[in-house]
């Protein structure tokens, strides 16, 4: 969450997102402004807010609400919008028993029961594949989209959704869309 006075003494300066985090950066996405423009750390000085500003549906740059701005609803939206699927809208129908059974069971079983194919070889990613990711050690449902130049799109819980560098010792399992 975006606080006021962290900001207040920062106009003018850029910030990129880096695992979900604003980090500031000389040629930075995000410049603090006192005006509201799309890529900025707004600051309303009459209530003393600040706020993320990004272009309409963008997938960088959310802030994290579980069910709403996830990383499943990330992938699911990436995926419907660039290969024609409908993911998101069976994302959005699941109910809260379904939807924690699925957490628990992992992402890579997830893929497994649908029309994705696996793979093995992490040197032949492709732009779109799935991949299922280990952000901490322990969560195994973490899910991201492969981008060109070994990036990933994602959005870790509590934090931005970003574009980083992929550590691909960190896949748990990759699926390309069928």
């Amino acid at each position: 969450m975006l606080l006021y006075k962290d900001y207040e003494n920062k106009i003018g300066l850029r910030f990129d997102i880096v695992n979900g985090d604003l980090v500031e950066s000389e040629t930075g996405q995000f410049v603090v402004s006192d005006q509201y423009l799309e890529n900025t750390i707004y600051l309303n000085k009459l209530t003393k807010t600040a706020a993320l500003i990004t272009p309409q549906y963008s997938y960088v740059g959310n802030f994290y609400q579980l069910r709403l701005n996830d990383c499943t609803s990330l992938w699911t939206r990436w995926l419907d919008e660039h290969k024609g699927s409908h993911y998101y809208d069976i994302y959005k129908s699941m109910s809260h028993r379904d939807f924690h059974a699925w957490m628990k069971a992992g992402m890579c079983s997830y893929f497994e029961t649908q029309p994705f194919e696996k793979i093995t070889d992490y040197n032949l990613l492709q732009e779109g594949d799935c991949l299922v990711y280990s952000y901490d050690g322990v969560v195994n449902s973490h899910v991201g989209i492969y981008l060109p130049q070994d990036r990933i799109l994602h959005h870790l819980a509590r934090k931005y959704s970003c574009i980083d560098n992929l550590d691909k010792s960190k896949i748990l399992g990759a699926y390309r869309y069928a």
